[in-house]
């Protein structure tokens, strides 16, 4: 599935390969592209190298930033970085923007385990969310043989000095992923949707409360 996109691109949120704006559709790129039998002048010669799960299932555009949640449930962002708002840590000493989509793999603070597989995803202006399935430990060692329960999560990334992160009071950024810990999320209950605006957010938990 190809992905176009226009309009503004002062920070690479169309992930096109520069920072110019465009006015009409024109397809998207990936990180590690493939050269392009026809090369541009103006703009790179390059087609995007297709991500596992070609479906598209939610596509989050923020005030500079874009989220892309596949149907396999991997994401891609592009755009504006300087706070880790696109799944990269700035602290890497890499481009504050990214031209590209690039896969977004992040850490669980509480567990260090690697999460590159989601759920859900929405964007504020300056802020990302990502909404994951992890197969929580029970926590008692004699039951370490038992099933182990799944437990949803909620990431956040990026700024918000309006409280739009979700974090508590005088949390204004989060350059690397950080769990939206006042939902209340438990055994059997986990997200059904999560939407956001500008400078706030709605979730809808799978037991009906908003």
């Amino acid at each position: 599935m190809r992905l176009y996109a226009f309009g503004s691109n002062g920070s690479g949120q169309l992930g096109l390969g520069h920072e110019e704006d465009m006015s009409i559709p024109t397809r998207c790129l990936f990180e590690d592209p493939s050269p392009s039998p026809s090369p541009s002048p103006s703009y790179p010669s390059t087609v995007p190298a297709q991500p596992s799960s070609s479906k598209i299932r939610r596509i989050a555009a923020g005030g500079n930033h874009t989220l892309i949640l596949y149907q396999g449930g991997s994401v891609y962002a592009a755009g504006s970085n300087v706070d880790g708002r696109c799944g990269r840590d700035p602290a890497c000493g890499k481009s504050e923007s990214m031209l590209r989509f690039g896969r977004v793999i992040v850490s669980d603070p509480v567990t260090g385990r690697r999460v590159d597989v989601f759920k859900d995803v929405a964007a504020t202006w300056e802020g990302s969310f990502l909404v994951a399935s992890l197969d929580g430990a029970i926590g008692k060692e004699e039951e370490e043989e038992e099933e182990e329960e799944e437990e949803e999560v909620v990431f956040a990334l990026g700024s918000g000095a309006k409280g739009e992160l979700g974090l508590g009071d005088g949390c204004e950024k989060a350059s690397t992923a950080a769990r939206v810990s006042r939902l209340p999320l438990q055994a059997g209950v986990g997200v059904s949707g999560i939407a956001s605006g500008m400078g706030h957010s709605v979730v809808v938990l799978s037991n009906g409360e908003v």
